[in-house]
Protein backbone atom coordinates (compact mmCIF):
# COMPACT_ATOMS: atom_id res chain seq x y z
CA UNK A 1 0.00 0.00 0.00
CA UNK A 2 0.74 3.70 -0.77
CA UNK A 3 2.53 6.15 1.87
CA UNK A 4 0.18 8.96 1.39
CA UNK A 5 0.47 13.38 2.54
CA UNK A 6 -2.77 14.24 2.05
CA UNK A 7 -2.79 18.19 1.78
CA UNK A 8 -4.77 19.97 4.42
CA UNK A 9 -7.55 20.60 1.46
CA UNK A 10 -8.85 16.89 1.87
CA UNK A 11 -10.86 16.34 4.21
CA UNK A 12 -10.52 14.15 6.79
CA UNK A 13 -13.33 11.35 6.08
CA UNK A 14 -11.36 11.31 2.54
CA UNK A 15 -7.89 10.50 4.57
CA UNK A 16 -9.73 7.93 6.70
CA UNK A 17 -11.66 5.91 3.70
CA UNK A 18 -7.77 6.16 2.37
CA UNK A 19 -6.77 4.29 5.48
CA UNK A 20 -9.26 2.04 5.63
CA UNK A 21 -7.99 0.82 2.11
CA UNK A 22 -5.26 -0.05 3.70
CA UNK A 23 -2.80 3.21 2.86
CA UNK A 24 -0.70 4.96 5.60
CA UNK A 25 -2.02 8.37 5.13
CA UNK A 26 -1.09 11.97 7.06
CA UNK A 27 -2.00 14.61 7.01
CA UNK A 28 0.44 18.27 7.38
CA UNK A 29 -0.86 18.61 11.02
CA UNK A 30 -0.08 15.24 12.14
CA UNK A 31 2.84 15.98 11.44
CA UNK A 32 3.88 19.25 13.18
CA UNK A 33 3.33 21.14 9.18
CA UNK A 34 0.09 22.73 9.99
CA UNK A 35 -0.29 26.04 7.70
CA UNK A 36 3.60 25.50 6.22
CA UNK A 37 3.73 27.03 2.91
CA UNK A 38 3.98 24.07 0.40
CA UNK A 39 7.16 23.91 -0.90
CA UNK A 40 8.13 22.84 3.09
CA UNK A 41 5.46 19.84 2.79
CA UNK A 42 7.32 18.54 -0.12
CA UNK A 43 10.02 18.93 1.07
CA UNK A 44 8.75 16.85 4.45
CA UNK A 45 7.01 14.37 1.74
CA UNK A 46 9.89 13.54 0.36
CA UNK A 47 12.12 13.09 2.94
CA UNK A 48 9.51 10.47 4.50
CA UNK A 49 8.91 8.92 1.06
CA UNK A 50 5.45 9.75 0.77
CA UNK A 51 2.82 10.36 -2.48
CA UNK A 52 0.92 13.79 -1.86
CA UNK A 53 -2.61 14.01 -2.95
CA UNK A 54 -4.08 17.49 -2.90
CA UNK A 55 -7.23 19.76 -4.62
CA UNK A 56 -4.31 21.99 -5.13
CA UNK A 57 -2.67 23.00 -8.36
CA UNK A 58 0.34 24.91 -6.44
CA UNK A 59 2.30 21.94 -6.13
CA UNK A 60 2.06 21.07 -9.40
CA UNK A 61 3.82 24.29 -10.50
CA UNK A 62 5.82 23.46 -7.72
CA UNK A 63 6.47 19.49 -8.48
CA UNK A 64 7.81 20.92 -12.29
CA UNK A 65 10.11 23.65 -10.61
CA UNK A 66 12.88 21.84 -8.59
CA UNK A 67 11.28 18.21 -7.20
CA UNK A 68 10.30 16.64 -9.99
CA UNK A 69 12.69 13.83 -10.22
CA UNK A 70 11.87 13.67 -6.21
CA UNK A 71 8.10 12.69 -5.53
CA UNK A 72 4.97 11.85 -6.77
CA UNK A 73 2.29 14.27 -6.48
CA UNK A 74 -1.41 13.48 -7.18
CA UNK A 75 -3.87 17.00 -8.45
CA UNK A 76 -7.73 15.83 -7.47
CA UNK A 77 -9.30 18.41 -10.16
CA UNK A 78 -13.08 18.08 -9.52
CA UNK A 79 -16.24 20.15 -8.65
CA UNK A 80 -17.93 20.58 -6.52
CA UNK A 81 -14.84 18.88 -4.95
CA UNK A 82 -16.96 17.20 -1.92
CA UNK A 83 -15.67 14.08 0.41
CA UNK A 84 -18.14 11.96 -1.82
CA UNK A 85 -16.76 13.05 -5.07
CA UNK A 86 -13.05 12.85 -4.43
CA UNK A 87 -13.16 9.34 -3.32
CA UNK A 88 -15.27 8.44 -6.63
CA UNK A 89 -12.58 10.07 -8.39
CA UNK A 90 -9.72 8.53 -6.46
CA UNK A 91 -11.54 5.16 -6.38
CA UNK A 92 -11.46 5.39 -10.03
CA UNK A 93 -8.05 6.22 -10.48
CA UNK A 94 -6.63 4.19 -7.79
CA UNK A 95 -7.57 0.80 -9.91
CA UNK A 96 -5.28 2.12 -12.68
CA UNK A 97 -2.63 3.20 -10.41
CA UNK A 98 -0.90 1.62 -8.08
CA UNK A 99 0.20 5.02 -5.75
CA UNK A 100 2.42 2.14 -3.54
CA UNK A 101 4.64 1.79 -6.40
CA UNK A 102 4.45 5.35 -7.95
CA UNK A 103 7.66 7.22 -6.70
CA UNK A 104 7.94 10.51 -9.32
CA UNK A 105 5.62 12.11 -11.54
CA UNK A 106 2.80 14.51 -11.87
CA UNK A 107 -0.80 12.23 -11.46
CA UNK A 108 -3.85 14.51 -12.50
CA UNK A 109 -6.98 12.91 -12.07
CA UNK A 110 -10.42 14.36 -12.95
CA UNK A 111 -14.04 12.73 -13.62
CA UNK A 112 -12.83 11.71 -17.13
CA UNK A 113 -9.50 10.50 -16.74
CA UNK A 114 -6.49 10.13 -15.24
CA UNK A 115 -3.15 11.78 -16.65
CA UNK A 116 0.46 10.83 -15.76
CA UNK A 117 3.22 13.05 -16.55
CA UNK A 118 6.44 11.78 -15.68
Amino acid sequence: MARILVDENIPKSVQRWLEDLGHDVVRPSDVGLKGVKDNIIIEAAIGDGRVIVTLDLDFAEIYYGSTRDKIAVVVIRIHPPTPENIKNVLSKALKKIDLGRVTKGLIIISRKKVRIIE
